[in-house]
């Protein structure tokens, strides 16, 4: 829970001491923690860098004295796999609820959707009135066809 508070804290933070020197807010607040909530979500990057800790025995490890051991390593390793594993399942499955929870765009994609809704309805009528219709380039024959 401090992971988490800690995140949007920092993204407030720091967002808003930028506005000191760009003076327009360009993000809206529910759009900051929309970025503050995708930010809770570990990936590749730390699994990554925790693979690369020097351990005893390692060719990485140069000074024995400044490595972890390898069960220290190990440790870290799992630990870090199982929070990457976790917190991409918790807020990777509701990303799209917090998007349209969250942020002004899930609001607007609705209102897109029934928009899309009611133009198809209008094309498919047009459609069906144009096939009934024959206009006079429908029936029109070649020159070089007539008999």
């Amino acid at each position: 829970m401090i992971v988490v508070i800690g995140r949007i804290f920092a993204i407030i933070v720091v967002y808003y001491a930028a506005l000191f020197y760009f003076k327009k807010q360009t993000i809206s607040f529910w759009d900051l923690m929309f970025i503050a909530y995708g930010g809770m979500i570990r990936g590749a990057i730390a699994f990554a860098l925790v693979m690369k800790i020097p351990y005893v025995g390692s060719p990485l490890c140069t000074q024995p004295e400044y490595c972890f051991t390898k069960e220290e390593y190990d440790l870290a390793v799992s630990t870090t796999l199982a929070l990457v594993m976790f917190t991409t399942l918790l807020f990777g499955t509701f990303m799209k609820k917090a998007s349209n929870w969250l942020t002004s765009s899930g609001k607007e994609t609705k209102e897109i959707r029934q928009t899309d809704v009611e133009m198809r309805k209008t094309a498919k009528s047009l459609h069906s009135i144009k096939k009934s219709v024959h206009s006079y380039y429908d029936t029109m024959i070649h020159p070089n066809l007539e008999a």
